[in-house]
């Protein structure tokens, strides 16, 4: 009865194997995460202050493989253009891998800013737009009015792209109605509009900082003009 049986050594090791492998499989026992130079919440993450963070939203941390997903998330502080990102580096789901590139992304008034970190070399890094990308800081709808020197007035809505075009802007007139503006802005802030069926001119500047705009509106066949401001809600 006491004998050895081989069958109890191919039992055993069946046993043992059922309790290895990865983390996959929900109740299942988790991969071991490697310890790591770095500590969790030791990214903090600096936003060129031109540019908005929402306040609703967050900086993400991803290995540097579009078909990866992210790996960690930083919340901002309302008003703050600092986040710090909690980075758990290890092996198995939900850890950043180790000694690996990652790319650092938040969405922003300027647009998706993203920025690349390797682990042990830094523990901060700024997120600022490219030049190809220094448009879109002035993406959206800039609500723009205007006072002649005449006494008349007009509100307009000047929805920019993403390539600083106005598309679809208009103007209301007090005494003439809707008017038609085109026009653009460049990656200075530059902005240039005109109304072709009425003559109307708008020149001056568009301010990503601070998110306002001053400017000339001339009406040259009828000699009138005055200042214009805009705002980005």
């Amino acid at each position: 009865m006491n004998k050895w049986d081989p069958r109890r050594l191919v039992l055993l090791m069946a046993v043992a194997l059922a309790g290895c492998g990865g983390g996959g499989g929900g109740g299942g026992t988790s991969t071991t995460p490697t310890s790591s130079t770095l500590t969790p919440s030791d990214l903090t993450v600096t936003i060129d202050p031109s540019c908005q963070l929402p306040a609703n939203g967050s900086v993400i941390v991803a290995p540097a493989n579009a078909a990866s997903s992210a790996c960690a998330a930083g919340l901002p502080t309302a008003g703050s253009n600092q986040v710090t990102v909690a980075v758990l580096y290890g092996s198995g789901a939900g850890y950043c891998p180790v000694n690996m590139a990652l790319l650092v992304s938040a969405n922003t008034s300027c647009g998706v800013l993203t920025n690349s970190f390797i682990p042990g070399q830094t523990s901060t890094i700024t997120l600022a737009p490219a030049a190809n990308t220094a448009l879109q800081q002035f993406v959206g709808t800039w609500s723009l009015s205007y006072h002649c020197n005449c006494g008349g007035s007009g509100s307009c809505s000047m929805p920019i792209d993403s390539t600083g075009k106005i598309v679809g802007g208009s103007c209301q007139d007090a005494s003439r109605g809707t008017i038609i503006v085109s026009g653009a802005v460049d990656a200075s802030g530059n902005f240039n509009g005109d109304a072709p069926s009425s003559g109307d001119v708008f020149s001056g500047t568009l301010s990503s900082i601070n998110r306002t705009g001053t400017g000339t509106w001339v009406l040259p066949n009828a000699g009138d003009s005055g200042p214009w401001t805009a705002s980005l809600p």
